[in-house]
């Protein structure tokens, strides 16, 4: 295990310290902040442009720190109120992917899974919740978060991970090693995805879900009603006139069609650039020698135009509603459906499909099989259910009617 020691300087306004290994060597160094409300520390990284702030948080029961990266919160560390020989703390990391930068295009499936629910012991759980709802970000990766597993590698550690029921048993770890991520530092991955188009459209893409995941929430399927903002979507149903219906649908399905419109712009020049005949993506697929990364690949552009088409007949659909509507009608439900409304679709699905499926049939056993079927299992085209709402019976009062209720002052 790695050991470091730690040297203050006594000679100092703030708090300074040096990280050093034990042959003498700076790993880190600490400075303080003077004027700051609440502790603040500083910690950067000897040989590198790496660096973390530590701050206390003022507002708390127990002392609480937080430390951060850019911004973003890695690890928070709580003081135990009740201790007798020492003090403990308690340190709550924000695990993150598998890698140093995230590999993953994060989307939405648009529809529930095929897949049947999971029963044990007479309990049972849809797997579509069960892997993390409509983005299945519980689908296990097979690996540590990226953070503690190099943590573990760089001082001679371990990192344990247990299998989680009703985690497919299908996922053998030492298959999984043929698609082990990189352990190097973050400069080390960017330099390794410079010069390959492959591996940067994978980081782009990936890159663009993250930083504006609301836009590429999946569209609402049943107008009208109060639509729940969270995983599963839950729409609470309330009764129309036929004619406010139509009124308050088409206020609705322009406020969609906008945000669709917009997701559907920024995937479509990610599908422009996968088609510039510069760039012979299967030449660069045949020279990647990395499994994980062709898997990614296949997945990324499969899942990505897979969703591009379903944006294209999302907005062929809903242009046409309400021409389709009965005199009755006051709900209306779009389902999955094979039959397509825009010829540009066909195209995106069929290089879609093809990459989708060699996902599936090149990497068996493995969560890229597993999250290419799951795009695979549901057609990419659209079809409108009309649906009448009955108007509320009256609420009818039974017995005689209430006496008012008489009021008395007290004899003062």
């Amino acid at each position: 295990m790695q050991r470091y020691i730690i040297r203050q300087k006594i000679l100092a306004i703030t708090d300074n310290f040096t990280i050093r290994t034990p042959d003498g060597t700076d790993a880190y160094y600490v400075k303080g902040r003077l004027f700051s409300i609440g502790n603040k520390l500083i910690l950067r990284d000897a040989h590198g442009p790496g660096q973390m702030v530590i701050k206390e948080k003022i507002i708390r029961i127990r002392p609480t720190y937080q430390i951060t990266h850019n911004g973003k919160i890695l690890a928070t560390i709580s003081k135990r109120l009740l201790t007798v020989v020492r003090d403990k703390f308690m340190v709550t990391v924000n695990k993150g992917p598998e890698t140093s930068l995230p590999e993953r295009f994060l989307i939405p499936y648009w529809h529930e899974s095929s897949v049947p629910p999971w029963r044990q012991g007479g309990a049972s759980a849809s797997l579509s919740e069960w892997y993390g709802g409509s983005y299945r970000e519980r689908v296990p990766s097979g690996f540590g978060p990226y953070a503690l597993t190099r943590l573990a590698l760089q001082t001679g550690g371990s990192f344990t991970i247990f299998e989680q029921l009703p985690a497919q048993a299908d996922y053998n770890l030492e298959h999984l090693l043929q698609y082990a991520p990189d352990y190097g530092s973050a400069r080390d991955y960017r330099d390794s995805i410079e010069g390959k188009p492959l591996r940067q459209f994978i980081a782009d893409a990936a890159a663009v879900s993250f930083k504006q995941p609301e836009l590429f929430t999946a569209p609402r399927m049943v107008f009208m009603g109060a639509r729940s903002p969270y995983y599963p979507y839950k729409v609470e149903q309330h009764y129309y006139s036929p004619a406010d219906f139509r009124d308050q649908l088409s206020v609705a399905v322009l406020r969609e069609r906008r945000r669709v419109t917009q997701a559907s712009q920024v995937l479509a020049r990610f599908a422009a650039h996968l088609f510039d005949p510069s760039i012979d993506w299967e030449y660069e697929y045949t020279r990647e020698e990395s499994k994980r990364w062709r898997a990614w690949y296949d997945l990324t552009r499969g899942r990505l135009l897979a969703t591009q088409a379903r944006y294209l007949e999302y907005l062929a659909t809903t242009s046409q509603i309400g021409g389709l509507l009965s005199a009755q009608c006051n709900e209306v439900t779009l389902h999955a459906a094979s039959a397509l409304r825009n010829p540009e679709s066909g195209l995106l699905i069929n290089d879609s499909m093809r990459c989708l499926y060699r996902c599936a049939s090149e990497n068996e056993a493995t969560p890229w099989e597993d999250l290419a079927r799951w795009e695979l299992d549901i057609p990419c085209g659209l079809r409108v259910e009309q649906g009448t709402i009955p108007r509320p019976e009256p609420r009818i009062s039974s017995g005689s009617p209430r006496a008012p209720q008489q009021f008395s002052f007290p004899n003062l």
